[in-house]
């Protein structure tokens, strides 16, 4: 036996496992990890790439079948999950697979298998991949089948990396990319053009003009929390801070109604194990009845949680959100890969960068293609007007030639003709040649000309071209890529004096179902937030949260909540005519009478009547509230700070009156002479304003809250309002309304229609 001397053909056994190992790893990661332009995966750009190529109604099975025999010759369940996942509401915020079937919920459940489900591609993947889009610019690759090719990657119409989300762990690396909304990305693409063109030098660092357009959108229905932190650290280029939520909760004086929990986490399992809780002693078993999973929707679950007679709900709100992992952190990891299977860390505005340039190669690719098509068309329109007054020459070159290869010469040389121009002639039936006369061709031609034309605009206009695709596609699916993780936009509270807690509400609508769901038991306050305001003072009955970066809960137990423009630096009290402050936040209590938290000044009512404003340093400093204050004159303050407010009076001789008053600074209202007077309220003037009367100022009067958020046309010219409960009218003539059946609340009428 002979044995080879040379091993200059052969490998070692470590390079040979490197290699492998690094062509494993690199097809790992395309089939794990989302690309870098279209954010797909493998298996989805497959199953897309099969779709748009046959717009049918097909079973799941048969799609599935398809994606396997063209493209990628795997295990068919895995095939068919990721098709039921593009098409589940509750997975994607825009579906790409449109399904006719029992797809699943949201609250758990099986899919149906693929011989029942009805699927086709969606009109908006159509739109996002195919539309406007040229597919011979496109990067193609060999098959995995070994028949055919596929494209690399897809170049879409928006930034769909930002829109698809992902989840993968590959080999050595991870991939946590969050969803952002539709209307968002269109922003994010309209401000990134805008940039490149303001500053063209040192655009990718502009995060602040991005960050609030950075903000993600989950799938499943949720409420982001620290949307200001968020912000500040997008500002800063920093997109890997967690992202905190909260799921959506029904909260009752008798029962909690679990609607969702932070995407990722299975909301059956949730079920399962408040289920198994149960059965044995311990916080669900000590406090709840029962528990039921009311689920029917796709969108939404539905656990139900029937508390126990005497239960406060506040009192057990923290511990069931911990127990149904009610608030999550989302921490992203922006890993993706490119086309060749190598590892690249993006973020948002890079990514922004990376489609953009694609995007335009794209563009600039089918323009040129399309500059071709026109300039052959032309060529050839040109040749038929040539050969226009000579049709008969034409026609005995072809009948003395002996084949139509031969004519050929004979076309450029007699009419000078290009080559391309007489093949073309040659190819052509003798009809084609007659049928048209010569000023048809004419105008054929000059109608090729103006498309020529106006195409060589649009080559130096391709940001134009990018932004039309954006506008179309915000109006048409704008309106329903609503916004499922909802930012803290809360305009005011309920309080629930009995249960000593608060509820916030987004909408009057809101507002209003939360009163019909609690008046019944415990009497309320509602708290309007003046607009632009978004600070917090928390008092607690373990002392004083001031809310910097995390927003507050939509629940939340707490004694009392103040909402203040500016961050507050001192606590002032008013307690026995002497004021007093104090160089921190402390708790309210009842011995300290009067108190607001400032942060610069406040304005005040003297024993007068008299506006007036007052500044920090002109309180006395103390250590306590406890200790002497100064002699002052101040009967009623709050933390507002404006030369234009307007104050709530009520007079215990004029019941279910109440004076609404507009001053100035150094202004006096002017009290009644008999009875006693009481300042019940102050806003600045423009703000909101929501107030519950003293019962002790109501006769015969069920209605105690009032409400007038358009206080500008509430006043018109007048500086003085009285407000008539009873007779539901004002002094000035204007007639008010019950805010909605079954709310007590009294409001200006143009608040009715917004209630339902």
């Amino acid at each position: 036996m002979e044995y080879e001397t040379t091993f200059s053909d052969q490998t070692t056994a470590d390079v040979a496992v490197r290699d492998n190992m690094e062509a494993y790893c690199q097809y790992n990661n395309r089939e794990i990890i989302p690309d870098v332009i279209d954010g797909l995966k493998l298996c989805h750009r497959r199953i897309i790439s099969v779709m748009l190529e046959n717009d049918q109604r097909m079973k799941g099975a048969t799609l599935t079948g398809h994606v396997m025999n063209q493209l990628h010759p795997h295990g068919d369940s895995g095939i068919y999950d990721a098709i039921v996942r593009l098409g589940q509401p509750f997975s994607q915020v825009h579906p790409f697979v449109l399904i006719k079937g029992n797809f699943g919920a949201y609250g758990g459940g099986e899919y149906a298998a693929g011989r029942y489900l009805d699927v086709q591609c969606d009109q908006f993947t159509k739109d996002l991949f195919l539309q406007n889009v040229d597919r011979r610019t496109l990067s193609y690759i060999p098959s995995e089948t070994g028949e055919g090719i596929e494209p690399a990657y897809y170049v879409p119409r928006l930034p769909s990396a930002l829109l698809t989300g992902s989840f993968g762990v590959s080999v050595a690396y991870k991939s946590v990319i969050p969803h952002f909304n539709l209307i968002s990305v269109c922003n994010l693409v309209e401000k990134f053009i805008e940039l490149r063109k303001k500053y063209p030098m040192d655009y990718m660092n502009r995060y602040s003009e991005i960050a609030e357009y950075c903000i993600p959108d989950f799938p499943t229905h949720c409420f982001i929390r620290n949307k200001n932190e968020l912000i500040k650290s997008y500002s800063q280029g920093k997109f890997d801070t967690s992202i905190i939520m909260d799921g959506m909760l029904e909260m009752g004086p008798q029962e909690f109604n679990l609607r969702t929990i932070p995407h990722g986490s299975a909301f059956e399992k949730v079920f399962k194990k408040v289920g198994d809780m149960m059965n044995s002693a311990n916080f669900i078993s000590a406090n709840f009845t029962e528990v039921n999973d009311l689920t029917t929707g796709t969108e939404y679950g539905n656990l139900q949680f029937k508390m126990k007679r005497g239960v406060n709900p506040f009192d057990i709100l923290e511990e069931l959100k911990k127990i149904c992992t009610f608030t999550q952190s989302w921490t992203p990891i922006w890993t993706f890969v490119d086309k060749d299977g190598y590892i690249c860390q993006m973020n948002p505005m890079q990514l922004l960068e990376i489609w953009y340039l694609a995007r335009h190669r794209s563009i600039l690719g089918a323009l040129k293609f399309q500059n071709i098509d026109l300039f052959k068309q032309y060529r050839k329109l040109m040749a038929l007007i040539i050969i226009a007054d000579h049709t008969d020459a034409v026609l005995k070159i072809f009948k003395e030639a002996a084949n139509r290869d031969a004519t050929v010469p004979v076309l450029c040389k007699k009419f000078g003709l290009t080559r391309e121009q007489s093949e073309y002639i040659a190819a052509l039936q003798l009809h084609q040649i007659t049928h048209q006369g010569k000023d048809d061709l004419l105008k054929a031609l000059q109608t090729v000309k103006e498309k020529i034309e106006k195409l060589q605009h649009k080559f130096i206009d391709i940001d134009g071209i990018i932004l039309q695709d954006v506008d179309f596609m915000r109006k048409t699916y704008g309106p329903i890529c609503q916004r499922r993780s909802l930012l803290p936009t809360f305009i005011g509270a309920i309080h629930l004096k009995d249960y000593g807690g608060f509820i916030q509400f987004s909408s009057l609508q809101e507002m209003a179902h939360l009163i019909r769901r609690w008046n019944k038991y415990t009497s309320y306050d509602i708290i309007m937030y003046p607009p632009g305001v978004n600070n917090f003072v928390v008092h607690t009955t373990a002392g004083v949260i001031t809310d910097e970066k995390l927003d507050l809960p939509k629940e939340f137990k707490a004694v009392r909540l103040e909402v203040v423009k500016l961050k507050p630096r001192s606590s002032v009290s008013l307690k026995n005519d002497t004021i007093s402050r104090i160089d921190s936040i402390v708790s309210f209590d009842k011995r300290s009478g009067i108190m607001a938290h400032v942060a610069t000044g406040f304005t005040a009512i003297d024993r007068d009547f008299k506006m007036r404003q007052v500044t920090t340093t002109q309180v006395p400093k103390r250590n306590s509230f406890d200790a002497l204050g100064n002699k002052s004159d101040i009967m009623y303050f709050n933390g507002v700070l404006s030369d234009d407010i307007v104050i709530a009076a009520v007079n215990d001789k004029l019941p279910n009156q109440i004076d609404l008053v507009r001053l100035h600074e150094g202004e006096r209202y002017k009290k009644p002479l008999l009875g006693k007077t009481k300042i019940i309220g102050m806003w600045k003037f423009g703000n909101p304003i929501a107030f519950t009367v003293p019962q002790e100022y109501l006769q015969r009067c069920g209605t105690k809250n009032v409400l007038i958020r358009k206080v500008e046309d509430f006043f018109d010219k007048d500086i003085k309002v009285t407000i008539f409960m009873t007779k539901h009218r004002t002094s000035t003539g204007k007639n008010l309304v019950m805010f909605a059946k079954g709310v007590d609340v009294l409001s200006d009428g143009t608040l009715r229609g917004d209630i339902k």
